[in-house]
């Protein structure tokens, strides 16, 4: 779940307990052309993402894969960019049907629109009962201006803004939900969230 606040505005109660990634399920695919990018205002108004980009699933680049590793009580998440061959999580620019080179199994960028604050994204996965896989969305902002995100993901997840590594969110227990808030500052102009995340079924 990726809620999103102006600063000072506290969070909704309902988005505290909401899971993310392969926890929930509230996933529309293919919905309507999805006008890219956002307003600021419009998210923070709403006070969530509704129209995402999402890619994968990848394989797993952890010893065993992603259960394995968190039964060693590892990470589940470990250092592969699988968007190199688009020039790398730093300077992707994701876009609709827009595939990644080189993979074994076909990664394309598909639109995914949101209605809610928690998304589930099980529905990428299909039959692979693991993998990693990448969200994101654009903000075009009038002003530079600061808004807190809620990402709660039980898995952990990677965060980078406009190309640069904004927040690793470690995985905790369900019960927690991976829950982590920080403040993003957005520059004016168009600006790109991405995130890349484990996921099993």
């Amino acid at each position: 779940m990726l809620a999103m606040n102006q600063v000072g505005r506290r969070p909704a109660t309902e988005w505290q307990r909401a899971l993310c990634a392969a926890a929930l399920g509230m996933l529309w695919l293919g919905a309507a052309a999805a006008q890219l990018p956002e307003p600021l205002t419009m998210l923070l108004d709403r006070g969530h993402v509704a129209q995402w980009l999402v890619c994968g699933p990848f394989e797993p680049d952890v010893s065993g894969g992603i259960v394995a590793a968190l039964r060693r009580g590892e990470a589940p998440l470990g250092d592969r960019d699988y968007l190199a061959p688009m020039g790398g999580a730093a300077r992707v620019r994701p876009r609709p049907l827009l595939a990644v080179p080189g993979m074994a199994r076909e990664a394309v960028w598909q639109e995914m629109a949101a209605t809610a604050p928690a998304v589930d994204l099980a529905g990428l996965f299909g039959d692979t009962p693991e993998g990693v896989a990448y969200a994101a969305f654009y903000v075009q902002s009038d002003v530079a201006r600061a808004a807190l995100f809620d990402l709660q993901t039980p898995l952990g997840a990677r965060v980078w803004l406009n190309g640069f590594p904004l927040r690793q969110v470690r995985p905790a227990p369900a019960v927690s939900a991976g829950s982590d808030q920080f403040l993003v500052e957005f520059r004016q102009g168009e600006n790109l969230v991405l995130i890349q995340f484990a996921g099993t079924s």
